[in-house]
């Protein structure tokens, strides 16, 4: 199975270029491009069509989830996943009816966030994350008492 082609847009360059950076280094994964400018991620996503786009724009002033759709809009098959560093009240969820495919807090392992970019695009990955998590699995990877 080819690599799954990733977008990210984030607000912030260095955090914009480190998720570019540590994805791009993941199995699986395959960054295309990356740009902490929403109106030129919107252009990238027209451009690239990449199966999964990774946002989080939370100061750019304008409404969220409208960015969001217009994204969406502009490359309509791309998973939209929302990595943000916080929630305020029903942000999630207007995340989600907005498009996106999943609202991920910042902080996890980058493993760990790879892992659920794949599962995104490859549904049968699930039970292999389920079969863990029912393992105890830690962030590590390492087994812990169950």
């Amino acid at each position: 199975m080819p690599d799954a082609t990733v977008l990210i847009i984030d607000e912030h360059p260095d955090v914009c270029a480190l998720l570019a950076r540590g994805l791009g280094c993941q199995p699986g994964l395959k960054v295309v491009a990356h740009t902490s400018d929403p109106v030129v991620g919107a252009e990238l996503a027209r451009q690239w069509k990449p199966q999964i786009i990774v946002v989080d724009f939370k100061r750019a002033g304008r409404d969220r989830a409208e960015m969001y759709r217009g994204i969406s809009r502009m490359s309509p098959g791309s998973r939209l996943i929302v990595l943000t560093s916080y929630w305020a009240l029903g942000e999630q969820e207007a995340c989600l009816r907005s498009g996106a495919s999943r609202c991920l807090l910042k902080g996890m392992r980058i493993k760990e966030l790879a892992r659920e970019l794949l599962e995104v695009v490859a549904p049968d990955r699930k039970s292999e994350r389920r079969d863990g998590q029912r393992r105890g699995l830690d962030r590590l990877g390492t087994e812990t008492p169950a």
